[in-house]
């Protein structure tokens, strides 16, 4: 028995040493390079099948480096494939999945259990399952408390396991309804998820032109490709207010090969504050608006 434990543990150090090598040569690939120096809207992420094809992921085949995009496990490539994203190796009780530091957090992206070795789970249904010990078998643990299911995993699975903030509407200090925290929130802690019908940017230019004459907008720019509008199919973080001095941000993270938006805690949230943020007008991408409304100014 003995003998036998001391070759798996041989056998579980090798194949790790090996997860260890594939990831440092993926950060040293073109794309992740690129990456860093990503400014605005990130390009939407379609999978390749350079696989499927029977070739290797290189410029001018690969539809993901083509577009500056890591290739994902929804592409048919191979597993070992250098442009494939290398994950995270943090430790979750020191939350550096939070910070910059953290190769997933620094590239805007959640933490994924099946790449990242930091902790995360997925969280469905009442209870986890932790895969991203790729070497030993899937460990299920089950529960029902929101609390042991922060606790027990990443710091950066919020929008994948939906763990987010209790929130209330209100009437505003401000102007109309608001949005208030019903619990104490510490910095960068996440609020919630901006969600709405995604549709491309050419209709959402026809609906803003209709927003803007009805003195209200709920567009938000997702990706290069496409807008999220949350009038007729949001949730209630469409009723947070406009601020030149907010106290969140909002943060676009590539979830599941998808992008969402991410509502953040941009200081410490007292219990029963009304949250904003910027709605960021001002800034000109290079396929979205440009020009702050009349009725924001207002």
């Amino acid at each position: 028995e003995n003998l036998a434990a001391a070759r798996s543990a041989v056998s579980d150090r090798s194949i790790s040493d090996k997860r260890r090598k594939i990831q440092r040569a993926r950060m040293n690939s073109q794309t992740y390079r690129k990456r860093g120096q990503l400014v605005g809207l990130q390009p939407e992420y379609l999978p390749c099948d350079c696989g499927s094809k029977g070739r290797k992921c290189i410029s001018g085949t690969c539809t993901c480096i083509d577009a500056g995009n890591f290739c994902e496990k929804f592409c048919s490539c191979h597993y070992e494939c250098v442009n494939k994203f290398p994950g995270c190796q943090c430790r979750s009780e020191q939350k550096r999945c939070r910070t910059s530091a953290c190769p997933c957090a620094a590239a805007h992206r959640e933490c994924d259990p099946e790449s990242c070795m930091c902790g995360a789970v997925f969280a469905r249904h009442g209870h986890m399952q932790n895969v991203a010990d790729m070497v030993s078998e899937p460990q299920t643990v089950f529960t029902s408390d929101p609390a042991k299911c922060k606790s027990a995993s990443c710091c950066n699975t919020n929008l994948l396991t939906q763990s987010h903030a209790r929130l209330r509407m209100g009437i505003s200090n401000v102007s109309g309804w608001g949005l208030f925290c019903e619990e104490r929130l510490e910095k960068d802690d996440f609020v919630y998820e901006y969600m709405g019908e995604v549709i491309s940017h050419e209709e959402a230019d026809r609906r803003g032109t209709i927003y803007d004459k009805c003195n209200h907008s709920f567009l938000f720019n997702l990706n290069q490709s496409t807008c999220v509008d949350a009038t007729r199919k949001g949730n209630k973080t469409r009723f947070a207010n406009h601020s030149s001095a907010p106290n969140c941000y909002c943060r676009i993270m590539l979830v599941n090969g998808e992008h969402r938006i991410g509502v953040y805690a941009k200081e410490p949230i007292a219990s029963g504050d009304e949250l904003f943020y910027d709605y960021r007008h001002d800034l000109a991408y290079d396929v979205g608006l440009s020009a702050v409304p009349d009725w924001l100014l207002n």
